[in-house]
């Protein structure tokens, strides 16, 4: 999203700018090559290496079958799912497996409806974190007991909508 944010953006970037950011890609190849967590989990993820998301997702699969109208409700991955994780690691699957069909197709009308707002109000900016937020929630993080994710989602909703009402509030001013 950041590369997204400088290429629409590069007719406005000046040398220092350009700087900055050659500045912090090498500051992030040096951390990534040099720190070896960072570097085992890349190379596991380039060899395939799922971290049993395939298995997850599986189990996960099997169970929204059985109750794919409604789901299954919050916190029962944890007596239907395999125990010994978390969550599904996948935001739609998730929906999917908690909330049922009406559940997952009530979440994609309110993204739909935020996206249409931030691309109606010109603000490219939020349509990259959004799209960080949506394309991280399908490998990470869990949307219903994550409360960082959680937060991070309802905190982008509130200035996208503010965004749009104190631009309305201006023009009814004016």
């Amino acid at each position: 999203s950041f590369l997204m944010y400088i290429i629409i953006n590069f007719k406005y970037l000046k040398i220092k700018h350009l700087l900055y950011i050659l500045i912090f890609f090498i500051i992030l190849v040096l951390i990534f090559t040099n720190v070896d967590s960072l570097l085992y989990r890349f190379n596991s993820l380039l060899s395939g290496d799922s971290s049993n998301r395939f298995e997850i997702w599986n189990k996960g699969l099997e169970l929204i079958k059985e109750k794919l109208i409604f789901g299954w409700g919050i916190d029962s991955w944890k007596i239907h799912g395999l125990k010994d994780y978390a969550a599904l690691h996948n935001s739609i699957l998730e929906i999917l497996f908690y909330t049922g069909i009406f559940g997952l197709l009530w979440f994609l009308v309110i993204i739909m409806m935020t996206f249409k707002t931030i691309i109606i109000n010109k603000n490219w900016e939020l349509l990259f974190i959004i799209t960080y937020l949506c394309i991280n929630s399908l490998f990470d993080h869990s949307i219903f007991e994550s409360k960082i994710f959680l937060t991070i989602l309802t905190l982008f909703m509130f200035f996208t909508y503010s965004y749009r009402v104190e631009k309305n509030l201006y023009m009814d001013n004016n």
